[in-house]
């Protein structure tokens, strides 16, 4: 069996489209979380419950594994992010009890 050599520049070349792919998942999360609170400061909207699911579906398994990174966390169990920042009369009715602590 022949075997492949990976010169110096293999692995720069590697590293570096490993780097864009991981940029370029995370601009796509953070803008479906923005789309997400957007959709949660909107007036009247139906999808408002798919918005605070998406934004808070991982938060159980978060407080379950709080030793592992948020970065690696979001991406095995989804998001756990906060939702602190809508007015108070928009959290009422929804799932927040996994939310995360301000």
């Amino acid at each position: 069996m022949k075997q492949v050599k990976m010169g110096g520049w293999g692995i720069v070349f590697s590293i570096f489209i490993i780097s864009i792919l991981i940029g370029v998942e995370k601009y796509v999360r953070e803008e479906a979380v923005r789309q997400d609170y957007s959709i949660l400061n909107s007036p009247c909207s139906d999808k408002k419950v798919n918005a605070v699911n998406n934004l808070i579906s991982g938060c159980h398994k978060h407080n379950m594994f709080s030793w592992m990174p948020n970065y690696f966390a979001e991406r095995l169990f989804g998001n756990c992010r906060s939702l602190n920042q809508l007015p108070r009369c928009k959290q009422t009715g929804y799932g927040i009890r996994f939310a995360p602590k301000p």
